[in-house]
């Protein structure tokens, strides 16, 4: 079956359109702080890019800072090692991000967007404030224990989870396309143009968002389970216990990392309009506002899931994904 399949998927089709996660490849080169380049002397002379046909994506680095972008690459550095010409460098944090997109891709945008809702968001709502005394207010536990007197659901089916799911997917397109359709309307131009030339400035939620999640759960879940599980598959004899518990309250040192996925997303969307010179509208700073509807809201829910842990403190009940 995989001999079959690499013959069907070429030059990383694969990872490039169906692989969820080769979907969001680019969204860490953009924010990250790492790039490929080339000598632009030596590629003047270049008739044959070996760093290109050496690339098991077919990318060609040489054109990456014209492109703005190192498209679906991950630094697996074959290219270098094929031409002593490409260079690796260190630049500024979300260094792309700053600049103009050549050739922006909607469908990116349209990623980064579900994702922080399947994913960001969807997290904040079922695995953060459900967990607090607020658990059985919240819409998605009232609609999903409706639900679930209606059609009896098995037990193994997390239908409050599900609709959690459903209203982070909503919630994430509604500040998102909605705050960009009132925003292209006040500066008066094309919806699609500033949708798929703004939107870049959400990658930060969907990569840094994340991370406060899972770096909690890493020591209070994954770090024993791995290890454990190594353990018993090579019979090693060792078991280790988690390395923190809910109860921890340094854990919430985390979700620092939520403000700075916010704001560096507010930001990106100033500066971006800035570069696209929408600035020069008198309705910018209005739209402006509408555009970052998206940031705001998840620094919003942020401070209000804070607030939920502090004035209704969880029962920390025991959880598994």
């Amino acid at each position: 079956l995989a001999i079959v399949v690499s013959f069907i998927f070429r030059n990383g089709d694969y990872c490039k359109y169906i692989c969820p996660i080769g979907a969001i490849n680019t969204a860490f080169n953009r924010v990250g702080f790492t790039w490929l380049s080339t000598n632009q002397e030596d590629c003047k002379n270049c008739k044959k890019p070996v760093c290109a046909f050496s690339c098991p994506y077919k990318f060609n680095p040489s054109k990456f800072d014209k492109l703005n972008s190192m498209e679906d690459c991950n630094l697996c550095m074959e290219c270098a090692n094929a031409c002593g010409s490409v260079r690796w460098e260190v630049r500024k944090w979300g260094f792309s991000l700053y600049n103009k997109m050549p050739k922006p891709q909607s469908y990116e945008v349209l990623t980064y967007i579900l994702i922080i809702g399947v994913i960001t968001i969807t997290m904040k709502y079922h695995h953060g404030l459900s967990r607090t005394g607020l658990s059985d207010i919240l819409p998605w536990t009232i609609v999903g224990n409706y639900l679930n007197n209606i059609f009896h659901f098995p037990k193994f089916i997390d239908v409050v989870g599900f609709v959690a799911l459903l209203m982070g997917i909503t919630s994430s397109l509604i500040f998102s396309i909605g705050g960009f359709y009132i925003a292209s309307k006040l500066l008066k131009v094309d919806f699609n143009y500033f949708f798929n030339h703004i939107g870049y400035a959400f990658a930060p939620i969907m990569i840094v968002g994340g991370l406060s999640h899972a770096l909690s759960f890493f020591f209070i879940e994954y770090y024993h389970e791995f290890v454990n599980g190594i353990s018993q598959a090579f019979f090693l004899g060792i078991t280790v216990e988690p390395l923190a518990s809910r109860k921890d309250l340094w854990l919430r040192i985390f979700t620092i990392l939520n403000y700075i996925a916010g704001f560096w997303s507010i930001y990106l969307v100033y500066k971006r309009m800035v570069v696209y010179e929408f600035n020069s509208n008198k309705n910018f700073k209005l739209a402006f506002i509408f555009a970052a509807a998206l940031p705001i809201f998840y620094i919003l829910l942020s401070v209000f899931q804070q607030y939920a842990f502090i004035a209704y403190p969880p029962s920390f009940m025991e959880h598994h994904h």
